[in-house]
C-alpha cells in the first residue's frame, strides 16, 4: 500500500500543524481538469517517504487517515509550493484563453527546471505572470 491509498481523491489535503494542532488544508488543482492532486504531488517528491507527512495514531495505536501530520515549517514550504504552482497553472490558461500560448511558449515553459521544487514553482508562477503582462 502506498501513502496516497488512504488518501480520498478529488479532495484537500488536511493537515494537523504538530506545534498548534490547528487543522489546515493544502489543495492543488489541475486547472484544466479541475482535479485534486496534493497527495500525488506529495508523494510523487518523496514527503510521504521521508515522514514529512505521516498519520497520527488514535488510543488504540491505528492510524487516523482523515488527515495528515507535519510540523509548520513543512507546512508553509509545501503551502507556497502548492500556491506557485496553482497560480501558474490558472495563468496559463488564461495566457491560453487570450491567445497567447503556442509551441514555441510551451516549450520555453517546459524547459523550467530545478532541483528544488520551490523554486521551480515559483518561476513557473513568474514565467506566466510575465508573458501575461507582456500582451
Amino acid at each position: 500500500m502506498n501513502a496516497t491509498d488512504n488518501q480520498p481523491k478529488g479532495k484537500k489535503m488536511q493537515v494537523k500543524i504538530i506545534e498548534t494542532g490547528e487543522m489546515m488544508n493544502l489543495e492543488a488543482i489541475d486547472a484544466t481538469t479541475s482535479t485534486e492532486w496534493t497527495a500525488d504531488l506529495i508523494g510523487n517528491h518523496g514527503a510521504f517517504n521521508d515522514e514529512q507527512f505521516r498519520r497520527e495514531l488514535d488510543d488504540d495505536g491505528e492510524e487516523i487517515n482523515e488527515y495528515w501530520v507535519c510540523s509548520q515549517a513543512e507546512y508553509e514550504w509545501w503551502d507556497a509550493v502548492v500556491s506557485d504552482l496553482n497560480k501558474a497553472d490558472s495563468l496559463k490558461q488564461e495566457a491560453k484563453a487570450a491567445g497567447l500560448w503556442s509551441e514555441e511558449v510551451e516549450s520555453e515553459y517546459q524547459e523550467i527546471g530545478h532541483n528544488d521544487l520551490d523554486a521551480q514553482a515559483a518561476e513557473c508562477r513568474q514565467f506566466m505572470e510575465e508573458l501575461l503582462s507582456s500582451d
